[in-house]
């Protein structure tokens, strides 16, 4: 570290100086006691402290020319450019990158004026600068990923959104699935091929663990930055497709079911998937590690894993399918859903098949399809795929039967409240000729006035 011939210079061949200079090395050597630098001149002394103080931070290495520093991350090398600081390659996590870049800018700030000294008497180091090397091809995310919320989702957080209904967990974990295997669809031109899969885990005393995996377009390093962390944040605010997945809550809803949340997701056409946990207690000072990792047998798509809190992990197969609605509101998806318990599939409730005769009815809205199920099912919309919770009414005392309405809109004209469980704009256009088609079909019944008012 030390340009013996410059130093050979200042000490003009005199020994005491050399062995002055090594009894202080000596006596500093390792210590993480701060230098004061208060004198930093063209004499001796000064050189002397200078030295003491920047190798106390190394030591060399066996059959290497890397240095050690006091950081177990953090190796160091002289180059033509300076002393340059670098990570070492056993980092695997965004706690050991943090600890290693934060004790690389303490040495630089230490040293800083040692080696100003140094260049301005004498150059009696071989290097007159120190810098630090970025970090390459890590197997997580260097850049900090934490919680924040976007300032219109604010007043509507889990409880005062969604209550305790972890049903509404589920839904918005489900829904993010089928958009994005639309998105993958519309990508590719053709139909989701796989369906979304939910998974119920049964460990010792109930139903521990629940998933849902996709295999649709899967996240991007910058989705997952920029959108996925961001409570009210959406990729998919001004996607032309009929996601229902607008308000980006899907992050925030899954605390409904569970603390801990896992998730991988693997972008379409990449090599690489992102791997992470987050869980309740993240918040704006706790860094979330997201892993890259390589799994050829992960195809594209996300995997959201919740171990069940509460009473949830209690409960028995089908005691949680009817609390998490799984018969209710996926009757009709637009992407097919299947439900594994344990590994053995069963059946969801579905409307599709011989047994179902939809009735098409043209609306006055180009960008949305309307058809009805004429059956007594008490009154329900389901928008692209999706059961809106609040019965409806067409406030017409000659239709008392409540068919089920299926509405596809591929745009904005049918409007969700934020909750999702009301339609709170769009529906006078097809109004009139539904009402009309259900007349001429089934002829005037009796008045029923409840729900929703259409």
């Amino acid at each position: 570290m030390v340009n013996k011939d410059n130093l050979r210079q200042r000490f003009g061949g005199a020994n005491y100086k050399y062995d002055e200079l090594a009894g202080f090395v000596g006596d500093s050597a390792g210590s993480r006691d701060e230098f004061r630098p208060d004198f930093l001149d063209d004499g001796y002394k000064s050189v002397i402290f200078c030295i003491a103080a920047v190798i106390r931070h190394f030591r060399m290495r066996e059959n290497d020319n890397d240095l050690d520093t006091d950081e177990e991350y953090l190796l160091a090398e002289i180059v033509n450019t300076g002393l340059k600081l670098k990570y070492s390659s056993e980092i695997k996590t965004i706690k050991q990158y943090k600890q290693a870049k934060k004790r690389a800018e303490e040495i630089q700030k230490e040293l800083a004026p040692y080696l100003n000294c140094a260049t301005q008497y004498g150059n009696f180091f071989q290097f007159n600068n120190i810098y630090l090397e970025e970090l390459t091809g890590a197997p997580f995310f260097t850049e900090d990923v934490k919680f924040s919320v976007s300032n219109e989702i604010i007043p509507n957080l889990i409880k005062p959104l969604y209550g305790d209904k972890p049903e509404c967990g589920l839904r918005e974990i489900i829904q993010n699935a089928c958009d994005a295997m639309k998105e993958l669809a519309a990508l590719c031109g053709k139909k989701p091929g796989k369906p979304v899969e939910v998974y119920l885990l049964k460990e010792t005393g109930g139903m521990n663990k629940l998933c849902v995996r996709d295999y649709g377009i899967g996240m991007t390093k910058d989705i997952l930055l920029q959108k996925y962390f961001v409570i009210g944040e959406s990729s998919k605010k001004d996607s032309p497709l009929n996601l229902v997945g607008q308000f980006g809550i899907g992050a925030l809803a899954a605390f409904l079911l569970g603390d801990t949340v896992e998730v991988r997701t693997k972008p379409y056409g990449e090599k690489h998937l992102y791997h992470f946990f987050y869980s309740f207690s993240s918040n704006r000072e706790s860094s979330i590690n997201i892993s890259i990792e390589e799994d050829s047998s992960f195809t594209h798509g996300t995997e959201v894993m919740v171990d069940l809190n509460g009473s949830l992990s209690k409960m028995g197969a089908n005691q949680l399918i009817n609390a998490l609605k799984l018969d209710l509101w996926y009757r009709l998806p637009d992407v097919p859903i299947e439900l594994y318990i344990n590994g053995v599939r069963r059946e969801i409730r579905c409307l599709r098949g011989s047994g179902h005769n939809w009735i098409k009815v043209k609306t006055p809205l180009e960008d949305t399809e309307v058809s009805y199920l004429y059956e007594n099912y008490g009154g329900q919309i389901i928008l692209n795929g999706l059961t809106v919770q609040e019965n409806y009414d067409f406030m017409c005392r000659h239709i008392a039967l409540k068919p089920y309405i299926s509405i596809k809109s591929y745009g904005n004209s049918i409007q969700l409240n934020l909750e999702r469980n009301r339609i709170v704009g769009g529906l006078p256009p097809p109004c009139y000729p539904l009402c009309r088609s259900i007349l001429l079909n089934w002829g005037f019944v009796s008045y029923m006035n409840q729900g929703t008012n259409l």
